[in-house]
């Protein structure tokens, strides 16, 4: 049985001991500024077709991009498309923004497809229609082709 479909058995209550198996490990996860996300992250992210290895690696560099916001004094921030360019310009003076290869950072990476998670958590769960994750799109889109 899928992942997916046990997490739509179980609630998505579980879905992080779908992909990780140490205790520790989903502990921490579960423990830091995307915890409450985590669950619900990973069955979007199964849902859409995405393959272990790459919901294995979004969470870990979203768990990352959550702590970087955290010790960057950004606790307070939304988790929206200013984060992302805030992020994006973090990198880029660090000279990290490219990986060797040409591809963006994989931090980078997954912050986009957890924003757009973000974006479409709240449309859904929220009575009044919100703007679509268009915008998001749109950045991750201009930054792969200006950065």
């Amino acid at each position: 049985m899928p992942p997916s479909f046990r997490a739509h058995l179980k609630g998505e209550c579980d879905m992080l001991t779908s992909y990780f198996k140490s205790p520790s490990t989903i502990a921490q996860y579960r423990a830091g500024r995307a915890g409450p996300y985590l669950d619900r992250f990973v069955s979007w992210l199964a849902n859409r077709g995405y393959k272990r290895v790459s919901i294995r690696r979004h969470v870990r560099e979203v768990v990352h991009f959550a702590t970087w916001a955290t010790s960057g004094g950004l606790r307070r921030t939304a988790i929206d498309s200013s984060l992302l360019v805030t992020l994006r310009n973090y990198l880029t003076e660090q000279g990290l923004f490219r990986e060797p290869s040409g591809n963006r950072n994989h931090i980078y990476q997954s912050a986009c497809v957890f924003v757009l998670f973000v974006f479409w958590r709240r449309s859904v769960s929220s009575v009044r229609q919100l703007s679509t994750p268009r915008p998001v799109r749109q950045l991750c889109t201009w930054s792969s082709a200006t950065g």
